[in-house]
Parts: structure tokens; sequence; C-alpha cells
């Protein structure tokens, strides 16, 4: 049958949620009726053999992970599983519902499920895949779709090296513990359940965490200071004026050197530390930030502090000595990094 040849079944043009390939193949609509149906604006296609109303066009990710779900769930092998590792990431919205472009090898990747079955085999689909997970079932529901917790789900995307960088665990437990999401203590129970092989390194990873970095970017700077073996900031600490008023809350600083710290997620026009052509004179008028942080800049330099002021960026093009902070902080150049510094 060709798709110019076949003709629209009313359940595809009255279709009202999204539906897998396999249950329309089970309901006896042949593929060549789903195109059809699709050249004729009753159906989308989304992600991968997902089908659903023209609405879904204009969908977010997230709606569009989750509709997608829903429909493998209704399929009869998908009876009893629970979503776990980078879905249900995703589904705790630890992690995008969909990947930026750049990282194209993490887009429209299969629905990942666990079983707890005793008699279960796992499987891998185009579509989706299933694990046989021998641990306690530890599950909660996030729009009505069950889910591991979010310990489980940190743990298990760290012990299977599902990062890009060790550092994407810390920035991703950071928050995690910051949002209140997960405990400590829900983690390290959580990697007493491994085997005793992974636990060593998992429990290294954790001590790496801290919720006091509060932006993707501390959390990654954090471990670079601390890679470059700079003294421990106390991060978020109240600078204070004589009058006893908080200045301002720098999210690195060594009081013991008189050193603050600023990391910008991306290169502003107050960097600083940037060339002199590529960026507004210091009182430009035109750029208020800059004149605010100008100002905040030279009152904590009154107070006897030196202002250190970078970016992602800018970590990045010089990993061993952004800014002269290591000069400041009067630490002796270590040994080089063994790569740089993925931002």
């Amino acid at each position: 049958m060709t798709t110019a040849a076949a003709t629209i079944p009313t359940d595809l043009i009255d279709l009202d949620h999204a539906v897998h390939r396999l249950e329309l193949k089970a309901d006896g609509i042949a593929m060549a009726q789903v195109r059809a149906a699709e050249r004729a604006g009753h159906l989308y296609e989304f992600r991968k053999d997902f089908f659903g109303p023209p609405g879904l066009a204009t969908a977010d990710p997230y709606r569009l992970l989750t509709e997608a779900i829903r429909a493998y769930l209704r399929l009869p092998e998908a009876a009893g599983l629970v979503v776990g590792g980078r879905t249900a990431a995703r589904l705790h919205r630890l992690l995008p519902a969909m990947a930026p472009e750049h990282a194209s090898y993490q887009r429209d990747d299969a629905i990942e499920f666990r079983t707890h079955a005793a008699q279960a085999r796992g499987f891998s689909r185009a579509a989706a895949g299933c694990t046989l997970d021998a641990r306690p079932r530890v599950t909660v529901r996030v729009d009505g779709i069950e889910v591991t917790s979010v310990a489980r789900t940190l743990v298990d995307l760290l012990a299977g090296s599902r990062w890009r960088s060790p550092d994407d665990f810390v920035v991703v437990g950071d928050r995690a513990l910051r949002e209140d999401l997960v405990t400590v203590a829900d983690l390290e129970d959580e990697i007493r359940q491994l085997p005793v092989t992974q636990q060593s390194r998992l429990r290294t990873a954790l001590a790496d965490l801290n919720p006091g970095a509060r932006t993707a970017a501390e959390s990654r700077s954090r471990l670079l200071l601390t890679s470059m073996g700079l003294p421990a900031p106390e991060l978020h600490m109240d600078i204070v004026d004589t009058d006893g008023t908080v200045v301002a809350s720098p999210p690195f600083v060594w009081p013991a050197y008189r050193v603050a710290g600023f990391c910008d997620e991306v290169d502003d026009y107050c960097d600083l530390y940037r060339r002199v052509e590529d960026r507004p004179p210091r009182s430009d008028p035109q750029v208020p930030e800059c004149a605010a942080r100008t100002s905040l800049d030279d009152r904590l330099t009154r107070l006897g502090y030196r202002v250190f002021r970078w970016s992602g960026g800018r970590i990045d093009r010089h990993p061993c000595d952004p800014c002269n902070l290591r000069r400041a902080l009067q630490t002796p150049l270590g040994p080089p990094l063994e790569e740089q510094f993925c931002w």
C-alpha cells in the first residue's frame, strides 16, 4: 500500500493523545495510512516512532517527553516499568527536557525504564530501553508518571558514567541540595545499595558537592579553583562596612587574604579583565549594570579587598591563572592541568 493510495482511518483523524508506532500496528493501522494522515495534517510525528495530534507541534520539550512516556507505558511490554536514568533526571528537571542543539548526541535519546520484576528481562529499542534493577523499589510520582527518586536518579547517572564530565554531576548535585530536592543522607543510602567496587568512587564525588554554590558557573568555578590548589573560599560570606551594613556577599571570599571573587555565567560589559578595546568605558552611562558593579568594587576596595571578576569563557581560556587570582592568594604555580577546564 502506498501513501497516496492509503485511506486515513477515523481513529487517526480524531486522535487526541500521543501513541507509539507499535500501538498503531496492534490496531491494524498500516504505516502508509499513518504517513497519509501526517501528510494531510491530522498527525504530528515527534521524537522517534511517536505520533500525536497536530497541536503537539507547538508543545514544549517537557510536554513532548511526558507524552512520549505515557504513550510507551500503554504498550503491553511496558506494564509495571518505572522511568529511570537520564529520562528520570529530565522529569525531575535536573536536566533539560531536551539537550541544547550543540549537544546533538543527547537529543531524542531513548526513554530509559527500570523493571523490578524478578522474572523480567531488559530490552533495548530505538524509542526506549529497559534495565533490570534488583534494588528495592524507590519511586515518586511526577506528573502522574512513576519515576525513580531524585537520589537514586543522581546516583544511577554517576554510577553509569552518564555525564560528559564529572563536573556535570557536581553542578546538578549542588542544585539538588540547594533546592532541597535531596539530602546527602539520601544519596549515601543509595550509594550503599550499589556494589562495593563502585562505592568508593561515588563517595569521592559526593564529597565534592556544596549547596553554597548558587549557579552552575559558581559550581564549576569552585571545582576549578580547587584543582588549581588554591585555598578553599567561603561561599557568599557577608562583607560588612564599618557601620555594620552588608556591602556584598560575593560568591567567593578569602577573608584571610582580603580577596573577593565574582563569577559570571558569560562575558559581559562588566568583565574588567577583558581587553580595553572590547568593552565600553567603566563610566559608560549606557551600561547601568557596569556602573553599579564598579561602585560595588570601589566600596570593597576601600574596605581593603581585592576584587576579581571572571566568566566561564575567561577561565576556559586561562585555566592556570584566571585574573591573577593565584598571585593574590599567594599560591605558587602547581603542576599543569591534564586537560583544559570544560565549561
